[in-house]
């Protein structure tokens, strides 16, 4: 079985970044505000397996 580990990477600021993906997606300005602090600050957490490949991950709405 191979091994993983998780980090969890917080308040990573990208101001027109968070903003521009949530527009993207189709959410509307109360669910970016939900989802993104401020619409400039995420929280990701990457899941990784023992070559440093990305196998997972997740993006955590501000708050959580």
């Amino acid at each position: 079985m191979a091994k993983t580990a998780t980090i969890r990477l917080n308040d990573i600021k990208e101001s027109d970044g968070w903003f521009e993906l949530a527009h993207d997606l189709g959410m509307t300005e109360k669910q970016t505000y939900k989802t993104f602090e401020y619409g400039e600050y995420g929280n990701i957490e990457i899941i990784v397996d023992e070559n440093l490949n990305i196998i997972g991950g997740k993006i955590i709405p501000c708050g959580k």
